[in-house]
């Protein structure tokens, strides 16, 4: 939990509810993408149905969750509840919810708000005003994000998941592997202590759920040390259980082409430049794009997901990656192959969202195709994160040539935070960058 000093650790998930540092009627819950925030609020949700007593969500009477799309950020709530929570032809206004909000305890869980600080002032919108307490009053909100908006820090409370630690993958493993849990254990250690790269993606509860599970079916993986590798490993897996599970039907409508793989790429690509990034789809626009055999096997394998709601008295299929680091991967192949065509600003667009590992990535493929790294490493500047990704792919990549010396010296120009608990990478590659420095007699402004 953030003070207004540090962030304070608080404990397991119900103790927002319990723990008088985290009492507010207005909470955000933020994290990295991968890190649990949407299985949180789906947890929730779970629990208060159970209705298990003492739990602290027994309190409420009435809970309402919401998954936030895009066109959400900008559009009346009441939109969002007629797409995802009210049955088709409800005849219910958004004076007679509101009623009833307000009228019991009520806890309302917005999941999904994801809008980059440049739009963040754009435009007031029913999300804000709820956050801001001008609608709701008296309704406890929980808002789950990736990305804090600035405007509604004033009254709420700030939670951040931190991912799996290796009491939390214990817990999994021994939770949802009952049979082989020392054994899948011990393959797990195995392969972090093998593979640096398979252990940072498993602080995401997300990968290393599909991690334990992978251990317990093939009792190994082949040792990888790079971002694409981990992808192309998880991809594998995603046909090859599909194909497990097919039984008579077409071996072969499951099996990676190249051709379909370069299609969603390009989907992703142009999902991420858009203002709102579109990364959710019409199915019957998707479809026409990349051709229905191409759409079903993405489908049928769980790369893309879709999800069903009426609109306007009809039924409406939407779909969208099952993870949104899916789609950074998938634009971030389609910008290495097609950097030298794409235009600057939509490629700078698509940068400042991705996730940092996937961005590695990137420019990993665009330094090994000898094109202008410093370039790409400019890109991300409005990053927040700029300082960890840049040290962190400079020197992991030890990278020599005349310009990306120039991104070094301005990393030591801005002052830095230092701390035992940022990562294990980003505390090596601070190492190299005040090595570096040294050795080029840089001045540092200040390390904290």
């Amino acid at each position: 939990m953030r003070s207004k000093e540090s962030w304070q650790t608080i404990g397991p998930y119900k103790t927002i509810f319990t723990d008088l540092r985290a009492r507010s009627k207005r909470r955000i819950l933020e994290g990295k993408t991968g890190f649990g925030k949407s299985t949180l609020a789906f947890q929730m949700a779970h629990d208060w149905c159970l209705n298990k007593i003492p739990s602290p969500l027994s309190k409420f009477e009435v809970l309402l969750l919401l998954q936030l799309q895009p066109e959400d950020m900008f559009s009346p709530i009441m939109k969002g509840l007629k797409r995802s929570v009210l049955p088709k032809d409800c005849p219910l206004r958004w004076n007679d919810i509101e009623s009833v909000l307000q009228k019991y305890s009520a806890l309302m869980v917005l999941d999904g708000y994801n809008i980059d600080e440049d739009r963040q002032s754009e435009k007031s919108c029913d999300v804000m005003n709820i956050m801001n307490r001008k609608m709701l009053k008296n309704v406890d909100v929980i808002m789950a994000c990736t990305v804090v908006p600035k405007e509604c820090l004033k009254n709420t409370k700030r939670l951040r998941m931190t991912g799996f630690d290796d009491k939390a993958r214990d817990e999994y493993v021994r939770k949802a592997i009952t049979s082989d849990y020392s054994d899948v254990m011990s393959i797990i250690e195995q392969q972090f202590s093998e593979n640096p790269v398979l252990k940072s993606f498993s602080q995401a509860p997300f990968f290393f759920a599909i991690i334990a599970h992978m251990c317990e079916e093939t009792k190994t993986f082949e040792i990888f040390k790079t971002t694409k590798d981990f992808f192309k490993l998880f991809s594998d897996c995603f046909y090859r259980h599909t194909r497990k599970h097919s039984h008579n039907e077409d071996m072969q409508m499951y099996c990676q082409s190249d051709d379909d793989d370069s299609k969603l790429e390009k989907i992703a690509f142009k999902g991420l430049c858009e203002n709102d990034e579109c990364i959710v789809w019409d199915r019957e626009e998707l479809e026409n794009e990349i051709g229905q055999e191409c759409y079903n096997r993405f489908v049928r394998t769980g790369i893309l997901a879709e999800e069903t709601f009426v609109e306007k008295r009809t039924y409406k299929t939407e779909v969208q990656f099952a993870h949104k680091l899916l789609c950074d991967w998938h634009a971030a192949n389609y910008i290495s192959k097609f950097s030298l065509e794409l235009e600057s600003e939509k490629v700078k667009s698509v940068v400042s969202v991705m996730d940092m590992s996937v961005l590695h990535h990137l420019c990993t493929s665009v330094w090994e195709l000898q094109r202008d790294i410093a370039t790409f490493i400019d890109y991300a500047k409005d990053r927040t994160d700029y300082i960890e990704f840049a040290t962190r792919f400079i020197f992991q990549n030890n990278i020599h040539v005349d310009n990306i010396w120039d991104c070094a010296v301005e990393l030591c120009s801005q002052q830095v935070l230092f701390t035992n608990k940022q990562s294990e990478m980003f505390q090596r590659s601070m190492i190299h960058l005040l090595d570096a420095a040294s050795d080029h007699k840089v001045k540092l402004f200040t390390i904290l």
